[in-house]
């Protein structure tokens, strides 16, 4: 298996993990949706999640999503 990562940017500390560690991130997203001149409708999107990283070895991780929320919401634009 060859790691592209480290081939492609050898000097680059940017996707340098150390071995042994769990990184932890939140990502939280709102999306919305609207067909202009189709309807007076929007459907909205919200999302959280929090997801770790789990480097095992070099080019070798394993990703855990920890919590996923979604809610979403359809109504007419202009309400309330």
């Amino acid at each position: 298996m060859v790691c592209i990562i480290s081939s492609r940017f050898p000097d680059s500390s940017k996707f340098s993990y150390t071995p042994d560690q769990t990184y932890e991130y939140s990502y939280e997203s709102d999306i919305r949706t609207s067909i202009t001149g189709a309807t007076e409708e929007h459907s909205s999107l919200h999302v959280r999640a929090t997801a770790k990283v789990e480097v095992l070895r070099p080019c070798e991780m394993v990703l855990w999503v920890r919590t996923l929320l979604k809610n979403s919401v359809s109504k007419q634009l202009g309400a309330n």
